[in-house]
């Protein structure tokens, strides 16, 4: 059966019961059953869906989320917000893993005053989170800092749990929202990706559906007008891994599947993906997958 799932590298479930106040011009916004985690993701998630909101922020790692059988281009740094019972799972991109920080939450709404017409921008973050649909965005590198220096903040100050923890935690939580709506407001509806994160979408698409040949980068970097330095670039920024390593990670990912799902020899499925020597295609497994492709079907 193929492996499903996540890996909880952090859960913060002692926070649960705290209410926050969130205060957003003159509306006050409890945010309560609050919970925080770092998942790494290393194959497609069953799907699933809460009974509070989450947002999700991709530290690591690209694929695709699903949420009510609409699929969503994820990237480094990509926010999600998906709301309450709402059918989601993530498939990463073939070969990779990622990791991802999650803010499950609920909120209860007390109007002070009025909205002015002035106070838009402040509306726009209220219709967000009381929306019941899924919403995507990608904040500049500059809010992307930020929301990972608070993450990494909230992370040392749950591990210490210092006298007086909490309430350095509502700050943090405070800004962490703030950052999180600031960068929705700040991009326009039809700005999702920049020029470099559809590059990247485009390249990753074309090398899922060659798996079988043999391509080298320069053909790659030729292929799309961009050196063959800024294509190793781009590979490394979304992945972590160079061009080399990430194309040999979708073949074998796929050789994978063949084995775990058919009966085809080694040799046939070795070269289904466009390796025709044995020898290299089971030294090339067993260093990506750290096992033999025959100890697989053993699994």
């Amino acid at each position: 059966m193929e492996k499903t799932g996540y890996i909880t590298v952090k859960s913060f479930k002692t926070i649960k019961e705290y209410k926050f106040p969130l205060l957003i011009n003159n509306h006050l916004i409890i945010i309560s059953n609050l919970q925080l985690n770092i998942h790494k993701i290393d194959s497609k998630t069953l799907p699933h869906s809460h009974s509070d909101n989450q947002i999700i922020y991709y530290i690591k790692g690209s694929g695709k989320e699903i949420i009510d059988k609409k699929k969503f281009n994820v990237l480094p740094g990509t926010i999600i917000f998906i709301p309450e019972k709402k059918e989601h799972s993530f498939i990463p991109s073939a070969g990779t893993s990622a990791e991802v920080f999650t803010l499950r939450f609920e909120t209860t709404r007390n109007i002070i005053k009025k909205i002015k017409n002035k106070e838009k921008g402040f509306l726009n973050i209220l219709k967000l989170l009381y929306s019941k649909k899924p919403n995507l965005w990608c904040p500049s590198l500059k809010r992307r800092e930020e929301i990972e220096y608070i993450i990494k903040n909230i992370n040392e100050v749950l591990k210490e749990k210092k006298f007086g923890y909490l309430i350095a935690l509502n700050g943090y939580i405070f800004l962490l929202f703030r950052c999180f709506l600031l960068s929705r407001i700040e991009k326009k509806k039809d700005e999702k990706f920049s020029i470099k994160d559809k590059l990247f979408i485009n390249i990753n698409n074309y090398l899922k559906e060659n798996f079988n040949k043999k391509i080298h980068s320069k053909d790659v970097a030729s292929l799309f007008g961009i050196s063959q330095n800024y294509l190793q670039k781009i590979i490394k920024t979304y992945t972590g891994y160079s061009f080399t390593r990430y194309f040999n990670g979708i073949k074998i990912d796929y050789a994978k599947k063949l084995l775990k799902d058919t009966t085809l020899e080694i040799k046939e499925i070795a070269g289904k993906i466009g390796i025709y020597d044995i020898n290299y295609f089971s030294r090339l497994f067993k260093k990506i997958e750290g096992l033999p492709p025959s100890k697989i079907r053993e699994i």
